[in-house]
């Protein structure tokens, strides 16, 4: 069972093992990378840092996304508070009386979940952007290293 193709091989072990009996004292860390490193073959590995590639992009994409999403509705929500401001000004105006009518608590309230629901939508945009950045940068990095692949064996 011990093919070149395969994950785990009894070879790539066996030199494992021997460079680790040859070495009188090894670092633990080294000896674990060695030991990866003969476990996953390079088809294997290259897969792995194509996850990882499209990870980190879906996480850029995602972050950036949510960023842009939560200064539009913060610029959204600015000028919704126009009247949140408005009852500002007339209260300080008005005095302590002023204070005693005014609505503020009210339109704090209404502001704070206007804010919540934009953050809630912000996530959702980032998500989705996340998630469609990971598919399709995974589908571009599969099809690049598939045309690498075909070159390398013609």
């Amino acid at each position: 069972m011990a093919r070149s193709t395969s994950v785990f091989s009894v070879r790539s072990v066996a030199k494992v093992s021997s460079k680790i009996a040859s070495h009188s004292c090894p670092s633990r860390t080294a000896i674990q990378e060695e030991m990866v490193a003969a476990i996953l073959n390079q088809g294997t590995r290259g897969w792995l840092a194509r996850i990882g590639i499209s990870l980190v992009i879906a996480l850029l994409c995602g972050g950036l996304a949510y960023l842009l999403a939560r200064a539009i509705t913060g610029v959204a929500l600015f000028v919704r508070q126009q009247q949140l401001l408005r009852e500002v000004a007339s209260a300080f105006q008005g005095g302590v009386e002023g204070l005693a009518g005014g609505n503020l608590r009210a339109v704090r309230l209404l502001v704070q979940q206007v804010d919540a629901r934009n953050e809630q939508l912000s996530l959702l945009i980032g998500f989705g952007a996340a998630a469609l950045a990971v598919v399709t940068s995974y589908l571009w990095l599969e099809r690049r290293a598939a045309q690498a692949q075909a070159e390398h064996s013609q």
